[in-house]
């Protein structure tokens, strides 16, 4: 019995994993697919921020997206509104890091939520994503 109960644990451990590895591989091809013009190899973390959503943990992504001098961050704003877009794009020095979603693509897709995101990107593929709460926000920023 004991052998069984083990096999059942093994067994969903390796399906919960295998479940997350293809969101992400499904999440990665999307992005690809959408967004020609972002190479994975270039960068070590793909930051999306919806524009709607949990207020401090935008408010805070925002912030940093405008502050960062960090050049392995690529940042994906998501917003259909192109005067949102422009104020956030002038107000940054890295715009050649951001990328647009004015047609909101990937909240077509399921992608997003009212929380930010963050992909680690490891060679030329997302190995982790993190959804950006208000608890976690301050140590996820200091890590990047």
């Amino acid at each position: 019995m004991f052998y069984f109960q083990r096999l059942v644990f093994v067994l969903f451990l390796m399906i919960f994993f295998l479940s997350c590895s293809n969101k992400l591989q499904s999440d990665e091809k999307i992005i690809i697919e959408n967004f020609p013009t972002f190479k994975l190899s270039q960068y070590r973390y793909l930051y999306v921020i919806p524009h709607d959503g949990c207020g401090t943990c935008i408010q805070k992504s925002i912030q940093f997206m405008k502050d960062t001098n960090n050049k392995n961050v690529a940042f994906l704003l998501i917003d259909n509104s192109k005067k949102n877009i422009n104020n956030l794009l002038n107000s940054t020095n890295n715009k050649k890091q951001v990328i647009v979603d004015s047609d909101l693509i990937l909240e077509t897709f399921g992608i997003t939520i009212s929380k930010p995101i963050l992909y680690t990107i490891k060679g030329n593929h997302f190995v982790n994503k993190e959804v950006i709460e208000d608890y976690n926000i301050d140590e996820i920023l200091s890590n990047i």
